[in-house]
């Protein structure tokens, strides 16, 4: 029995290490983030994507069909239809918390595309509204891929607030426990929003 139990431990052990082993990004993107308000409350946020040159070189090779190194509408319509609406079946690798409970994200407005320094760039929108009350408002928002194929980071330095200044607001950026994956593995950057109406 106990040499059974052994042979399943290290079977299993096998397995988990094949998993992780195998596994691993192909894509990797620096992501900015500005949290948006309008005069109710939070609108939601606006990404901006920045690609590896690897990723970069195959898309542009793909995409950019007259080889300008400008995107033009067509070409920029072209990448959505091609290479981003299938992003929807993974909410944009855009996880919301509000108060605690998720919030799926299953639409995005306003993308564009384009090349700066060969690399390629995303801008997008993400609806998200939050009406502000009396008492705070929580929300946690994190970028991030659970299958691991694309290995995004988000940028500190790029955080930023837009139209808050009707509202007492605080933001920080921290290690999201609840975000985990990779059976626990990966515990991703994400940012804590607190803001409320501000009656002074």
């Amino acid at each position: 029995m106990m040499k059974t139990r052994f042979f399943l431990v290290v079977a299993l052990i096998v397995v988990s290490l094949s998993h992780t082993g195998f596994s691993h990004p192909h894509v990797f993107v620096d992501a900015e983030l500005t949290i948006v308000f309008d005069e109710k409350g939070l609108a939601g946020f606006r990404q901006r994507w920045v690609f590896d040159e690897m990723f970069s070189s195959t898309m542009l090779t793909n995409f950019d069909k007259n080889k300008d190194h400008v995107l033009d509408v067509h070409e920029i319509g072209e990448i959505k239809k091609g290479a981003f609406n299938n992003l929807c079946n993974y909410g944009y690798f855009t996880h919301i918390l509000i108060d605690g409970d998720i919030f799926d994200v299953n639409y995005v407005t306003e993308f564009s595309a384009e090349i700066h320094d060969d690399r390629l760039l995303y801008t997008f929108f993400v609806p998200c509204h939050v009406v502000a009350g009396e008492q705070l408002k929580q929300i946690t928002v994190s970028v991030f891929d659970k299958t691991y194929y694309t290995d995004v980071a988000l940028v500190p330095d790029s955080l930023s607030c837009e139209g808050g200044s009707a509202f007492v607001v605080a933001y920080d950026i921290k290690r999201i426990k609840e975000f985990s994956f990779y059976c626990g593995q990966i515990i991703p950057d994400g940012v804590s929003i607190k803001f409320k109406r501000n009656n002074d």
